[in-house]
This record gives structure tokens, C-alpha cells and sequence, in this order.
């Protein structure tokens, strides 16, 4: 993955990106993380995010009820649909008592995969 940089003459980031995620994972970074993965080739480790991408309003009625209207959806490049699915991990890592399974297979991945970014 290649970020640049708005500066003069800048390579940018050449480096790995790793994305960590769990069911609360939600709203806005599920669709960096998405992103990250289908444009960027980052790796999603972890365990499958909240699925909760569906910008709305709530609508007070005169009953004393409120309603929730969805206002947009997010779809990614790809074409998946993140909300009720959320982003699914391309290395499932259950979560551990003591340590952080999680990060601890992230970090070992990024330490060993050959490349600059994807892998």
C-alpha cells in the first residue's frame, strides 16, 4: 500500500497495514477498515465487526414513539454491503484472557509477509 502525502517530493507510506477488529467494530471504521482492505490489500485480523454503517434520523411522534429512518446506505468498491454483515476478518483471531491474540497475530504478520503493503 502507498499513501502519499500532500508534501513536496514525498514517497509517502510504503509500509504494511494491518486492520484489528471485533464486534464493536462499528459505523466509520468498518468503512476505513473496508477500504483499507479492498483498495489498499491491508489484512483484516480479528473477529467480524458490528455490521452498523447506516447513517439515520430519529423521528419523534406525537405518540411518544420515535421511528429511525435510515438515510444512506455504504456500499464498498467491491460491492458489499457492510450493514447487518459488517467486515469479515481475512484472519479470524479469537480473543484471549491475558494477552492480545489479536494484535499479537497482527504484529507477527506484518513482520514476516514479504512486500511493501499487500500480503
Amino acid at each position: 500500500m502507498k499513501v502519499t502525502s500532500p508534501s513536496k517530493g514525498s514517497s509517502g507510506f510504503t509500509g504494511k497495514f494491518v486492520v484489528l477488529t471485533d464486534g464493536g467494530t462499528g459505523s466509520a471504521a468498518e468503512m476505513l477498515g473496508a477500504a483499507l482492505k479492498e483498495i489498499g490489500g491491508a489484512k483484516v485480523f480479528g473477529q467480524r465487526s458490528a455490521g452498523m454503517v447506516l447513517a439515520a434520523t430519529i423521528v419523534e411522534l406525537s405518540s411518544g414513539f420515535a421511528l429511525m429512518v435510515p438515510l444512506q446506505d455504504y456500499v464498498t468498491v467491491q460491492g458489499t454491503r457492510l450493514e447487518g454483515t459488517g467486515l469479515v476478518p481475512d484472519i479470524e483471531v479469537k480473543p484471549t484472557d491475558g494477552t492480545d491474540a489479536v494484535l499479537a497475530a497482527a504484529l507477527l504478520h506484518a513482520s514476516t509477509q514479504p512486500g511493501s503493503g499487500q500480503g
